[in-house]
């Protein structure tokens, strides 16, 4: 598939505070463009996979419908699930699990075609994306008074 937007993203979660943080790099036309996001925080065991669905679905939210995209994953059970458009039968009971993919499926469906790899963090531009969500998860330093 010769696909016109190509994206590296990765979702973060940090349990020890709940934060969930989203980044990616798109690249399309010969121009590249870089996005991270702080979302709401959460208490969920299952946070890593609802981060890396959420950047899923946010890094296409930005992508026209139907245009052929090449996405980048350095979570290697997102990126099949993804690929099976199936969740595992132990996260069919999980509610923020299920409500995330589904979002993420909804997405996928307004490509007209897409591509999911999984891409290792050696690579710069998926190195890229894991350092912007890293800093999205991260809250600010409490200010000293």
């Amino acid at each position: 598939m010769s696909a016109s937007v190509q994206i590296w993203c990765d979702g973060s979660y940090r349990p020890e505070h709940g934060t969930i943080g989203v980044g990616w790099v798109h690249s399309a036309r010969g121009q590249t463009q870089e996005e991270f996001r702080t979302l709401s925080k959460i208490n969920d065991p299952h946070g890593s996979d609802i981060a890396e669905y959420t950047a899923f679905a946010r890094a296409l939210e930005g992508v026209p419908d139907g245009a052929r995209v090449h996405v980048h994953m350095d979570c290697q059970n997102v990126v099949q699930t993804l690929n099976t458009g199936t969740l595992p039968r132990k996260q069919k009971a999980l509610p923020a699990v299920v409500s995330a993919f589904d979002t993420a499926v909804n997405a996928k469906k307004r490509m007209a075609a897409i591509l999911i790899t999984y891409t290792s963090d050696r690579n710069p531009n998926m190195g890229r994306a894991h350092t912007l969500s890293r800093q999205a998860s991260t809250p600010p330093k409490a200010s000293r008074p």
